[in-house]
């Protein structure tokens, strides 16, 4: 509808890499873009054939992991991710793994020289901002930093602050996510967005809140 907030639903399968067998899932990990930004037509395919035949799932309040056709990174998303797992193929498996790489932030250009801060909000106040330093090259392209903090304690952790001080000769910054470990519990903060002067929004700091824990909720067929 015109004038109706616009939002997405993504149905989302976990494919684990097996020998078992071919499945569709391998169909779709053959040929893949080679190129970051750049798109492929797949063959016509059947949505139920790659859907587990068991449909609870887990359903939760997100982000985009990849842009939409407007270069935005963040708009309201309902995920349903099946709890039912698929397979695929290990060679498949791998060189999809090897083209896209690990560290989720595998955009061009996403890495920062800024100095980069994050604050930290929970039940009992907050702390912060805190420069986030230690003696490694953090924050380059599609890689994880671990930084160990000495903070006082805000309770139960709720949301972030995070940005740069948009310093550095290529300041632009592209977030996956932010992973917060206290007292044995993790706390995760999806982002899946730049933080920069030149990109989407011209943002260098968000909040982020916290991600909601998954709850199961039972379901029927979704598609018919």
């Amino acid at each position: 509808m015109d004038g109706a907030a616009k939002g997405y639903v993504v149905l989302s399968v976990l494919v684990d890499s097996s020998n078992l067998g071919w499945t569709h899932h391998d169909e779709l990990l053959l040929d893949p873009p080679t190129t970051v930004g750049t798109s492929k037509n797949v063959y016509a395919i059947d949505l139920q054939d790659l859907l587990p035949v068991n449909r609870t799932y887990y359903r939760y309040t997100g982000s985009l992991t990849t842009p939409d056709a407007s270069h935005v990174y963040y708009k309201p998303v309902n995920w349903i991710v099946f709890n039912e797992h698929s397979t695929a193929n290990p060679d498949n498996v791998n060189n999809f793994r090897a083209l896209w790489g690990s560290g989720g932030g595998n955009v061009p250009d996403a890495g920062t020289d800024a100095n980069v801060y994050i604050k930290i909000y929970g039940t009992e106040g907050s702390v912060g901002p805190a420069d986030l330093d230690n003696d490694a090259d953090n924050f380059e392209r599609d890689s994880v930093d671990h930084f160990t903090l000495e903070l006082s304690s805000v309770g139960e952790v709720e949301s972030i602050d995070i940005g740069h001080d948009n310093s550095g000769d290529c300041p632009g910054w592209f977030l996956d996510r932010v992973l917060i470990h206290v007292d044995g519990q993790e706390a995760e903060f999806p982002a899946y967005r730049w933080l920069a002067k030149d990109e989407d929004d011209h943002r260098i700091e968000v909040n982020l809140t916290r991600q909601e824990e998954l709850q199961p909720t039972e379901s029927g067929s979704l598609l018919s």
